[in-house]
């Protein structure tokens, strides 16, 4: 019975879609996720060609590379919604996992250039979190190339069951992300500053919603639980937004200033 759901979906990937509207909803809501940060990713870019500070090329790059954890699934959607096709597996997981190690790198850049880390220590910690970083790299890549089956398989056009080494894989990357950006909130609410205050707790906001989100995605398998994850995940990037680049129309709001 699986294998024929498997070859149905293979043949005729469209019609499966429209024959189970939740996965059309979920891949909406995963396609405006990857907009959302596509555009603050953006934003940041734009912000730090107007003031120069790194704060914002190393944000708008590593939430852009986070974000690519769910590209697969937006790749997969796009495709079968507009030719009717499933790509490879090796694509998919080349959009799915491949994208995300270097933006980590450039968060933990992120990290220890707002917490004001001694030179020569940074300078070691970047030279050593860089190599690693190579080298997930590579590691990845190589098993995509020659065993992608470890990373997960198909059993839905736009569902993957992942595999072990895609659970560790992706799971320190978020933690990581996760806890460092927690640390960088919780620290920003204890400012005497009440604009930087307020940012703390759109970070934290945006922590929190992500983490919950992405805990969601790990623990349950329905597709309705999924489309709640995405949502709230969605929700995080527009706090993320609010918490590096305050909009001042969100500052008069929240300050009343």
């Amino acid at each position: 019975m699986v294998l024929m759901m498997f070859q149905s979906f293979y043949n005729d990937p469209r019609s499966y879609m429209f024959n189970h509207i939740e996965l059309i909803v979920l891949g909406i809501v995963t396609m405006i996720y990857i907009i959302l940060t596509t555009i603050v990713a953006i934003k940041f870019l734009s912000k730090y060609f107007e003031l120069k500070n790194k704060v914002f090329i190393y944000g708008g790059i590593a939430y852009f590379g986070v974000a690519s954890c769910w590209f697969g699934v937006g790749l997969n959607f796009m495709l079968v919604m507009f030719f009717n096709v499933i790509p490879p597996m090796e694509l998919h997981f080349l959009l799915h996992g491949a994208i995300v190690t270097y933006p980590q790198w450039c968060w933990f850049l992120l990290i220890s250039y707002i917490f004001h880390i001694r030179h020569n220590i940074r300078k070691v910690l970047v030279i050593f979190t860089g190599i690693l970083a190579t080298i997930v790299e590579i590691l990845y890549i190589y098993i995509v190339f020659t065993n992608v089956g470890m990373l997960g398989h198909l059993v839905e056009p736009i569902q993957v069951v992942y595999g072990p080494f895609s659970y560790i894989y992706l799971s320190i990357h978020l933690l990581i992300f996760v806890a460092q950006g927690l640390l960088l909130g919780v620290n920003s609410t204890k400012s005497e500053d009440k604009r930087v205050r307020l940012k703390g707790k759109f970070l934290l906001a945006s922590f929190l919603f992500f983490l919950g989100g992405s805990l969601l995605e790990v623990f349950f398998t329905q597709i309705s639980i999924f489309i709640v994850a995405r949502i709230i995940i969605a929700a995080s990037a527009v706090f993320f937004y609010f918490g590096f680049i305050l909009p001042k129309r969100i500052e008069k709001i929240f300050l009343k200033t």
